[in-house]
């Protein structure tokens, strides 16, 4: 019988914690052992959590594992909870994070206030910077002596756990993530580290490239559809499978075997496109970011070349198709009209491949037809296409 966990409670100042991370080959503290999830916070969560810092609102406890003896890395404690906001608040106080969002202006207001004529030459820079149009750039850096101070001092409450097995550890931490209600893209993040992971991490700016698109990923959709791109052209699961199939395939995954090439062709052109200044499109749809997923894999349209036109006649596509699905009864006739009869029923098997399970053959069809409209225009004549 394994022996009962024992948890003690304390409080450490941030920047303690921060040495620990700093210091894990030296039996210091792992920030992601390998049943963590990796880190998913996009930058809303990221800015708050720094503004409720400086304010000096309480963020919650983190969970420390005290171990036996140092694992792999050299740690001699890890983290069980508390990951996603740790590693913001290392990436801030580094500079490797800087807040983009109205959070900056409403930061810089915080601390114009907190030291109201406190003579400081970074204040007042700051206060300038509240008189410019628009979202301001607001890195650690920036701020004032006092203000670094206190978030350097800023308390932590901690809970010590010994005597945890290696089992013991992942009950407890699947426990800690099951309270949260969460949907399938972040259940798949709560699952054990996935091997799939080292492609997601190879995306160079995946909050710039969702913006570009305007795909909201509110509840990690990106990294669910994102995985079964991956376990399709790896030929492990259909296309257009349930969530739990997905999540299943994410957590027991293997480093794929096949389809390597389109894989890296896939994060080619997302890196391609999250370098673009501007927003393309507004708002899309998840199957929007399939489609483009899977063009973008199969090679079979270069969203690097022409990339805005492209991108808007996909998403001109996207909105056609969506008739299909619709209850009005002249949905289709209205979104396709002076179309032939053809034309239309091949968007339709083009629409109709999001639903059920389709094989990666059969994908790669129905993605040749899409990309010759993305690339010659949705008026282009489909007929000299010789599908495989």
């Amino acid at each position: 019988m394994s022996e009962q966990m024992n948890f003690s409670n304390a409080s450490m100042a941030l920047l303690n914690v921060l040495n620990k991370i700093k210091t894990i080959q030296f039996g210091g503290l792992d920030l992601q052992p390998e049943y963590q999830r990796g880190y998913i916070w996009k930058s809303d969560f990221k800015d708050k959590l720094i503004f409720s810092i400086i304010k000096q609102y309480p963020t919650g406890n983190i969970s420390i594992r005290v171990l036996q003896s140092p694992n792999a890395k050299g740690a001699k404690e890890e983290v069980v909870d508390g990951q996603q906001r740790l590693t913001t608040i290392k990436s801030f106080v580094l500079n490797e994070y800087i807040i983009k969002s109205e959070w900056s202006r409403k930061i810089i207001e915080l601390i114009v206030q907190y030291m109201k004529e406190y003579p400081d030459e970074k204040l007042e820079k700051l206060k300038k910077r509240l008189n410019k149009p628009g979202n301001i750039r607001l890195k650690y850096d920036d701020l004032p002596s006092v203000i670094q101070d206190n978030i350097n001092a800023y308390n932590i409450p901690v809970t010590y756990i010994a005597n945890a097995s290696d089992v013991q550890i992942r009950e407890y931490f699947r426990f800690l993530q099951n309270q949260e209600r969460l949907r399938a893209g972040e259940i798949i993040k709560s699952m054990p580290a996935t091997n799939l992971e080292q492609y997601i991490n190879k995306i160079t700016d995946k909050d710039k490239f969702l913006d570009v698109i305007g795909f909201s990923d509110n509840r990690a959709e990106f990294d669910k559809v994102f995985y079964s791109i991956i376990g399709l052209l790896d030929e492990k699961i259909n296309f257009g499978v349930s969530d739990k199939i997905i999540q299943n395939y994410a957590g027991n995954a293997e480093t794929p075997q096949k389809g390597i090439l389109f894989i890296s062709n896939m994060i080619k052109q997302i890196n391609k496109v999250s370098n673009q200044d501007d927003k393309i499109v507004e708002l899309s749809r998840k199957r929007f970011l399939k489609f483009f997923l899977l063009l973008s894999a199969f090679g079979t349209v270069d969203f690097s070349i022409e990339t805005n036109k492209k991108i808007k006649t996909l998403k001109l596509i996207d909105d056609k198709l969506a008739s299909f699905f619709s209850a009005k009864l002249d949905a289709v006739d209205s979104e396709f009209a002076g179309m032939s009869t053809n034309v239309i029923e091949e968007f339709r098997n083009i629409a109709l491949i999001t639903k059920g399970g389709h094989s990666l053959q059969r994908v790669k069809n129905r993605m040749q037809v899409l990309a010759h409209y993305v690339n010659n225009g949705i008026d282009s004549d489909c007929s000299d296409i010789d599908i495989i």
